[in-house]
């Protein structure tokens, strides 16, 4: 029998709920409801949202104010990504209940919508987090994987980031292989799991919440030089420069690949971020943007976080020396999926409204009021061949304000 109550407003409500249920890495990070900065009329910021971080202070001592300059950082989450699915079903078609009009078209689509966000936002994700453990190309396996794992979870505290119930773990099916029989007895089941799906949700172990995901992405690590060298002491800021670099090389370090400062005497140590005290491992740095060598065997190397020696956001204990070699994190070209260890509050992301054309068939948008997750349907009639051309469309953007608040596990 015919579903007379399959409206436009119908379909694209299928296709939000179907869209939300085939989130998981997207699902535990910071998402909101943006609507009143993006969609207000009359007042849009246009595409761009300044997220506060939190300013931070030192404690000072004695009885006499010491009044400190307050640093506001800001994080911009830029919402310009545009995906879309785009299908068409005849006018016979039309009269298909909304069960079988969701299989046949709305399922596919809500599919193609949710991998298409979430592989923008690991991308976005894993490329700002400076933290890395486990050993590229290597699995973590046997007896040493459940110590990997929990060495992520140190790289997290080691960054005072928060301990409650929003730490994940997200996994790559192979990694899950390796881990899913150790961690068995360990896994609990949760209340949120009752309340809203979550794709990929394997349970509590080990102070995470694990998900299974076959979006996480597979970094290919630069090309690296053989010894790269700081090039010059003192050196502050998000940028270093290196030479010993090989002449006119391309693609000796790639966007995503972490370096370490210096070994046994000369390593650049991290800091507890709280007291500023240094700590026992190395700072690990992450490359920002893809980097190439000069002719005279020189380059200028992105980096996150700053090297910053002293103050409230002081991130390691020394600035490198000159001559001071510096070691990336694995072995030149070899290619390493990452699984994402992380506090919810280390990635962000905003799916806003679009508008609706006026000169179309139907259309539709419906907004989620607790996520702000929104989707667009529309569709135009083509009178030759009596079909719907129809499209359904999201526009998003992700950011990573607390990337310290996240640590790769490399495999």
């Amino acid at each position: 029998m015919a579903n007379v109550l399959l409206t436009p407003q119908v379909i694209t409500n299928e296709l939000l709920r179907r869209f939300k249920n085939n989130l998981g890495f997207a699902k535990v990070a910071h998402h909101e409801d943006y609507r009143e900065h993006f969609a207000n009329k009359g007042a849009k910021i246009g595409d761009t949202l300044n997220l506060r971080v939190p300013v931070k202070f030192l404690a000072t001592d004695g009885a006499v104010l010491v009044i400190q300059d307050v640093t506001e950082n800001k994080v911009p989450l830029v919402v310009d990504t545009q995906k879309h699915t785009g299908f068409s079903f005849t006018s016979r078609e039309e009269t298909l209940t909304i069960d079988r009009f969701g299989d046949r078209y709305v399922n596919s689509a809500a599919v193609a919508l949710a991998n298409a966000a979430e592989i923008h936002g690991l991308n976005v994700c894993y490329r700002a987090t400076p933290n890395s453990v486990g050993t590229p190309a290597t699995p973590p396996q046997s007896t040493t994987a459940f110590a990997v794992y929990l060495s992520a979870l140190e790289a997290l505290d080691n960054n005072a980031a928060p301990v409650d119930d929003e730490v994940y773990m997200v996994i790559t099916p192979n990694m899950n292989t390796y881990i899913i029989d150790a961690l068995k007895g360990l896994f609990q089941s949760s209340a949120q799991i009752s309340e809203q799906y979550i794709k990929g949700y394997m349970g509590k172990g080990a102070g995470f919440t694990w998900l299974r995901a076959q979006n996480l992405r597979t970094h290919t690590l630069g090309a690296f030089p053989a010894a790269p060298l700081v090039n010059g002491a003192g050196q502050l800021g998000a940028s270093l420069n290196l030479k010993a670099c090989g002449t006119s090389a391309t693609g000796i370090f790639k966007a995503g690949d972490i370096i370490v400062l210096g070994a046994s005497g000369t390593l650049v140590h991290a800091v507890n971020p709280v007291s500023g005290d240094a700590l026992a491992g190395g700072r690990q740095f992450v490359v920002t943007a893809d980097v190439n060598s000069d002719g005279s065997a020189l380059a200028v190397v992105p980096i996150y976080p700053s090297i910053i020696t002293s103050g409230p956001y002081k991130t390691c204990d020394a600035s490198p020396g000159d001559g001071v070699q510096v070691y990336p994190f694995g072995t030149a070209s070899y290619v390493s999926p990452q699984g994402m260890s992380f506090h919810r509050e280390a990635y962000a992301w905003a799916c806003v409204p679009l508008d609706l054309p006026k000169a179309v068939e139907w259309k539709a948008r419906q907004t989620d009021p607790d996520t702000g997750i929104s989707i667009r349907c529309v569709s135009q009639y083509d009178i030759v061949n009596d079909v719907f051309a129809t499209r359904c469309d999201i526009m998003f953007g992700w950011v990573a304000p607390r990337p310290e608040w996240g640590c790769r596990v490399c495999s």
